[in-house]
């Protein structure tokens, strides 16, 4: 045991015929410790001792009686070096091993391929690990999922795909969630309606780490696609009762930025902050993340019917995003008819003291690009609180505030709704307003 840690001391420069022969003869040795010794310097010896022989008697170390051995025959085939171990006939040894009657060998070797990188990526690489997907032991399964998800783009087929696809059909949750991660890693490469459906099932699975690999995996996926049907499976996952399913939820739509910004998900996120740390510290980022979006149709009515009922937690994000969502005409044009009748019940809140500084004369002319009838009672509040006075004469309206007149052109029917709605006003207020 002390010789082969000597010996593996003398790293690269030390891997002469002689060394690496009596380092071989000791991985058989009968005391496990030596063993594991003789694999440690094996692998201090990196690509420099990937020899045939001692290739084969690491594999051969990987069903050693001893945990130790095994482990440390795993390291040894991890680290070493494409450079050399990468060879055709290295390979073939790995590709033999695939098919070996012992199940530690048959992981070893797909652990071995995995770390050799995409210069492994053939096609016969590619088969071989095709067909240990369907071994009938987990853990090799698992190790030719993982691999697979190394060898990258190189080792993107349609029958890659289907493979990834059938592992998500798994009965272990360990391929099921290394399968989503295996497509998730091919990106957008991997996109495909079949692809997509079979991730968002993967969402409704019973186990959390398949759910989270999930969740990142569409993330991946649509970068610039998402559908509503996808950002809705995301938002379900927001509420799902595994706290690290959360917090992927949360990544996942923080990530996808602004094709994941309406309400309901705003909603979701706000919601979550009033969660468990860990949920909060992501709920926080993806609200960071949709902030920016917040300026488009969706967020600005997201934002203000969120202001009209706030979830528990939301509070500062919406004071935060008040005035993008409320100070500016063109903001305000944004808004849906349902919002704006919200609005009109609700402005005397503290959410939305800021309409009152906003001049009579900008409210008619929303209401006259708008033609929504939803403004009316907003446009009479205004220019009562204000104290404006509106006249209308012939096919035209002026506004008289503490500015010059403002005069716009407008039609008979805006014109017989805006006297309505001030006749409406009358004898709650008086003297506040006039409409000639």
């Amino acid at each position: 045991e002390g010789a082969c840690k000597a010996l593996g001391r003398f790293g690269k420069k030390g891997a002469t015929v002689a060394v690496i022969e009596a380092l071989f003869t000791a991985l058989s040795d009968k005391e496990k410790f030596v063993r594991l010794s003789a694999c440690i310097a094996v692998g201090n010896f990196g690509e420099k001792a990937a020899t045939e022989e001692v290739i084969k008697r690491l594999l051969s170390a990987l069903s050693d009686e001893s945990y130790f051995v095994k482990e440390g025959a795993h390291k040894v085939l991890a680290h070493i070096g494409e450079k050399r171990a990468a060879t055709e006939e290295v390979i073939r040894i790995l590709l033999s091993a695939l098919s070996d009657e012992m199940s530690d060998v048959r992981k070893g070797a797909c652990v071995a391929l995995g770390n050799f990188g995409k210069k492994v990526a053939t096609e016969e690489v590619i088969k071989g690990l095709l067909t240990a997907l369907n071994d009938k032991e987990k853990f090799v399964r698992l190790g030719a999922c993982k691999t697979l998800g190394h060898l990258g783009g190189k080792a993107l087929t349609d029958k890659v795909i289907e493979a990834g696809l059938s592992a998500l059909n798994n009965e272990n949750s360990y391929v099921q969630a290394t399968a989503c991660r295996i497509l998730a890693g091919f990106g957008k490469k991997a996109e495909s309606e079949v692809v997509v459906k079979v991730v968002l099932n993967a969402l409704k699975d019973r186990h959390g780490k398949v759910k989270v690999a999930a969740c990142h995996a569409l993330e991946r996926l649509v970068e610039s696609t998402a559908t509503k049907e996808m950002i809705n499976a995301l938002f379900t996952a927001l509420r799902d009762k595994n706290l690290s399913v959360r917090v992927a939820a949360c990544e996942a739509l923080g990530n996808l930025g602004e094709k994941a910004a309406t309400e309901e998900v705003i909603k979701g996120l706000l919601t979550a902050l009033g969660d468990v740390e860990a949920v909060r510290e992501g709920a926080r980022k993806a609200i960071a993340c949709l902030g920016e979006k917040l300026v488009d149709f969706n967020g600005i009515n997201g934002v203000v019917n969120l202001m009209l009922n706030p979830p528990s937690g939301g509070y500062d994000f919406l004071m935060d995003h008040r005035k993008s969502a409320l100070c500016g005409c063109e903001s305000l044009l944004t808004l849906r008819s349902d919002v704006v009748r919200k609005l009109s019940i609700a402005l005397d809140s503290d959410y939305f003291w800021e309409l009152s500084n906003i001049a009579t004369h900008e409210f008619v002319d929303i209401l006259l690009k708008t033609s929504d009838v939803a403004w009316l009672p907003i446009v009479t509040h205004i220019a009562l609180r204000q104290k404006s006075a509106i006249v209308i004469v012939d096919n035209m309206i002026c506004v008289y505030g503490s500015e010059e007149a403002k005069k716009f052109e407008c039609g008979g029917n805006l014109q017989t709704a805006l006297v309505e709605a001030f006749s409406k006003q009358r004898g709650k207020h008086t003297n506040r307003c006039e409409i000639l």
